[in-house]
């Protein structure tokens, strides 16, 4: 159940987060900048969590005795670090970055109006 959901409401938040992006390059909402946050704290967390796993396993061949011993370092690594651990490393990435992003929404956003480009000198985007 929780993975039906999962597969409506990224792909509607990634949506949502690109109309407000082409609007004008900036999120001009609070749920915006909350919706960014968590977006980027997933990623950065499933990034970091696989090249931790990446860092382990090379740490396991220098540590092994033999090739087939590394090799089953390797796996299990890979498998433990790699594949079981990252869901859940995610998972923190986007709490934290709801976090973070609540607080720069409530304390450091401002609204601001869209600036007409009156002289016609500014970038097209």
């Amino acid at each position: 159940m929780v993975l039906i959901i999962g597969l409506i409401a990224v792909p509607a938040g990634l949506w949502r987060i690109s109309v407000e992006r082409s609007r004008s390059g900036r999120p001009s909402t609070r749920l915006g900048v909350v919706w960014r946050f968590m977006l980027f704290g997933g990623l950065l967390a499933g990034a970091l969590q696989v090249a931790m796993a990446l860092a382990l396993t090379v740490a396991g061949w220098f540590e092994a005795g033999g090739v087939l011993q590394a090799l089953g370092a390797s796996e299990t690594t890979l498998l433990i670090f790699g594949v079981g651990f990252l869901p859940i490393t995610i998972a923190g990435g986007v709490s934290y970055g709801l976090w973070a992003g609540l607080c720069a929404a409530f304390i450091a956003f401002e609204a601001k109006p869209t600036v007409k480009d009156r002289l016609g000198l500014m970038p097209k985007a």
